[in-house]
């Protein structure tokens, strides 16, 4: 949940992976046609107030407003189910592919939402190292121990350094 509303915030991020082409001209054709493919299924799944975008040549984002954790992880699953079923076709040859999906929500520890954006590539990168077709929720770390303001002061060495 996001620190100044009350409603849930989630983002994902995905990469799309082509499993029959690894280089050459062939390759990129491949990857072309699978990027394609795959953002248009996007396209077709995410809500109107959803934002969706590509980052690099096979990563993109997404945005889901009113959404928590748990809920962009069941979206995120059927993705890779259905994208999973899925074959582009490259110079007549079917080409299966497959996407690494991370997910995450807003939390009250999030300074910003950057941390929830870092949190969910995290979760992509722990997605695409335990193998192609995955997702991934990402929790937030545990909240550190509440500090009293009061009794948090700093002195002359708190970074080595004179304040004055």
């Amino acid at each position: 949940m996001s620190a100044e509303h009350a409603a849930p915030f989630g983002s994902a991020g995905f990469s799309a992976h082509d499993g029959d082409h690894n280089g050459g001209d062939g390759g990129a054709r491949a990857a072309d046609v699978v990027v394609r493919m795959f953002s248009g299924y996007c396209v077709a799944v995410i809500r109107q107030c959803d934002s969706f975008g590509r980052l690099v040549p096979a990563r993109f984002l997404a945005l889901l407003p009113e959404t928590d954790g748990s809920g962009a992880f069941m979206l995120a699953s059927r993705m890779c189910r259905d994208l999973a079923a899925l074959a582009a076709m490259v110079s007549g040859q079917p080409v299966n592919f497959a996407v690494s999906i991370g997910v995450t929500e807003m939390d009250g520890a999030d300074r910003w939402a950057g941390d929830m954006l870092r949190r969910a590539e995290q979760g992509l990168e722990d997605a695409t190292e335990r193998g192609r077709g995955i997702a991934i929720l990402a929790t937030p770390p545990a909240l550190p121990p509440h500090v009293d303001d009061d009794a948090f002061q700093l002195t002359d060495d708190t970074w080595g350094k004179d304040l004055a």
